[in-house]
């Protein structure tokens, strides 16, 4: 077949056009750097050491750890990282995936491995993509977006950005009050695999557990690119970068602090009122907030490896007969269908039981005979020193009393002596309990006489510290049984019920500096006369 001059003429003039394309496409490009086969085989031994355990020797995210793991190790294989500065469902660039090596992902399985050198960090991130082929693309690899630095905060702006997030429904996953309670949260799943494995939304009020991280830079950054692999969304093209950093201002303004603070004591406020646990968290209004962090059981079979609450609010209050204790915790959801206790069984963890797996899977697919429920712990007796009963339940030779709510019944409180986390008895208790769900939000109050096991026990003694611990079972998440959520050892101390005037042990030390003044002078007096 032959072409006339003239279509020989188009057909070369196309041809420079889709050349010209493809050399615009390539200038927009970012170079391809996979580093040498001595780079690669480098980044492998650290992969091997530090890596596969949980993501796989394959990278594929089925690493022999895989199954202890909520939300899942990254499957490397697939390509989708959820923390980059480049746009929706692009590759990471070097450094996005070398700033996760070194910081992590908070509140995750991810830890952070600060003590790499540079060569190692760049090493691994080498040996990391060529787990996906896309790497080797120079279509596929792009350059960052270019970010602002943060304008300064205001409220006006935290306000503006409140009106966009109800306007952007980001209610429906994160709740009105941010707390990660939308009616949607239940229901979402990642995008990484053939199996969808349900994903927690970010808990607004805790900004120091993003796993972006907690500046504002930071948060605009993933509204920007979003979180490939979640439902989270990028917002580059549907709202302009002014109402983006409206609505990073409202987020920073849910969280008072970049960390959270955590406490060591508690401390309970005197009233001279009647203490009427039915008027709720208004009665703890004046008394003093408490921060403790909860995490996983991990010591004993049974484990909780990745549980949903994270942390614990307390405050008390006290009058002469009875002290009362205000715990709030936030909850996805409240699950008050099936039970929960204490001293239930619990299958021991094995990777080939098929209930583990359950654990981290779609809501259908979930066991529901677990509801959430609360627990209070002190000691039976008052040891001397610092030596406490063993924390899950105490010892045989040092007893606890567990005040235990059941969030499915009501405010029908169960007490248990402890004397391990396998031998727990049920005991009569006099413990009233309140408990509200509403926003996110679990809300609990114990009321305790202050003499708890009459002369030999325990009392709530004013200005004296007493050992307190808790325990924390999201029903949504299997926990039951020693499978939950437990803080360390804190204290509670009760201020006095009276103001004590500083006049008295001012005119005491005073006295006492005279008292030894005139005696020193004495005795130099006497030993000069002696002379």
């Amino acid at each position: 077949m032959q072409f006339s001059k003239k279509s020989r003429s188009l057909q070369g003039s196309f041809l420079l056009i889709i050349i010209g394309v493809f050399t615009i496409c390539n200038l927009y490009s970012a170079e391809v750097n996979l580093g040498t086969e001595v780079e690669q085989a480098s980044g492998k031994k650290l992969y091997v050491n530090y890596c596969a355990h949980c993501h796989g020797i394959d990278g594929d995210g089925k690493g022999s750890a895989s199954l202890y793991f909520h939300p899942k190790p990254r499957d490397f294989t697939s390509g989708k990282y959820k923390l980059r500065s480049t746009e929706s469902g692009e590759l990471p660039t070097d450094d996005d995936i070398k700033q996760v090596i070194k910081k992590g992902m908070p509140y995750s399985g991810m830890p952070a491995f600060p003590g790499f050198t540079e060569e190692e960090y760049q090493n691994l991130t080498y040996y990391l993509k060529t787990f996906n082929e896309d790497f080797t693309d120079p279509d596929f690899v792009v350059d960052p977006l270019v970010f602002s630095k943060a304008p300064p905060y205001s409220e006006e702006s935290a306000l503006k950005g409140k009106e966009l997030y109800s306007l952007n429904e980001c209610n429906g996953c994160h709740g009105d009050s941010g707390r990660g309670s939308g009616v949607s949260a239940p229901t979402l799943e990642d995008g990484f695999g053939e199996t969808k494995y349900h994903i927690r939304p970010a808990d607004l009020t805790k900004r120091w557990t993003f796993r972006r991280g907690a500046t504002r830079e930071d948060m605009y950054r993933a509204f920007t690119t979003g979180l490939n692999g979640t439902p989270m969304p990028s917002y580059k093209d549907s709202i302009t970068p002014e109402d983006r950093w409206h609505l990073v201002n409202y987020i920073y303004s849910l969280s008072e602090k970049d960390e959270p603070n955590y406490s060591t004591t508690i401390i309970a406020e005197y009233t001279e009122k009647e203490i009427d646990i039915s008027q709720g968290k208004s009665l703890f209004e004046n008394s003093e907030a408490a921060l403790f962090p909860l995490v996983g059981q991990v010591i004993e079979p049974g484990r909780e490896f990745f549980p949903s609450a994270n942390a614990i609010e307390v405050r008390s209050i006290y009058n002469q007969e009875t002290i009362a204790f205000l715990l709030t915790w936030n909850d996805m959801k409240a699950d008050t269908k099936g039970s929960n206790a204490p001293d239930i069984l619990v299958d021991k963890f094995h990777l080939d039981n098929p209930k583990n797996k359950q654990k981290t899977l779609v809501v259908e697919e979930r066991d529901k005979r677990y509801s959430d429920a609360v627990a209070l712990q002190v000691p039976s007796k008052m040891t001397s020193g610092f030596k406490k009963p063993y924390f899950l339940f105490g010892d045989k030779k040092n007893s606890v009393n567990v005040t235990f709510l059941d969030l499915a019944n009501k405010n029908e409180v169960k007490q248990y002596t402890g004397y391990g986390y396998d031998r727990l008895t049920s005991v009569d208790n006099h413990v009233l309990a309140f408990s509200n769900y509403e926003d996110g939000e679990w809300s609990v109050i114990f009321k305790y006489n202050r003499n708890l096991d009459g002369e030999e026990g325990v009392s709530f003694i004013e200005e004296s510290f007493i050992p307190l611990s808790f325990y924390v079972w999201d029903g949504f998440n299997n926990e039951h049984g020693i499978a939950s959520s437990i803080t360390a050892w804190y204290s509670l101390y009760l201020k006095a019920s009276v103001k004590k005037s500083p006049i008295v042990p001012m005119l005491t030390y005073g006295l006492l500096a005279l008292l030894l003044e005139l005696i020193i002078v004495f005795l130099i007096r006497k030993k000069f006369s002696a002379t």
